[in-house]
């Protein structure tokens, strides 16, 4: 049954992250790419959204889990909702860089 935390996990992460976004482009945590590292609007703009949408990815996820567990077997189960999870996780990649894009010029600068 460990499996059952990981969507808890992600949602308590992503609370964590938005109670205590990272204030500066640093090299141990926050959402970390080319663009997001532009400007410190970049910065946060990016590590607000990212971190919203693990908390949506942890309740999907944990909402997923509890269906699966009474309708699959075990194992079948830790292995959809391991893959839900890491799906997710990896989409919220490039939506967050397409809304940096609409958002900000490539030096970082608001569009708007």
């Amino acid at each position: 049954m460990i499996h059952l935390v990981f969507g808890p996990l992600m949602t308590v992460m992503g609370l964590l992250f938005l109670n205590f976004p990272p204030k500066s482009n640093n090299a141990f945590y926050g959402y970390r790419t080319p663009m997001s590292r532009k400007s410190q609007e970049t910065w946060d703009f990016a590590n607000q959204l990212s971190a919203k949408m693990i908390v949506g990815i942890g309740i999907i996820t944990s909402l997923f889990q509890i269906l699966l567990i009474y309708s699959l077997p075990t194992e079948s189960a830790i292995n959809f909702s391991v893959i839900t999870l890491i799906v997710l996780l990896i989409a919220h990649i490039p939506y967050v860089e397409h809304r940096l894009r609409n958002e900000f010029d490539n030096n970082g600068n608001p569009i708007n």
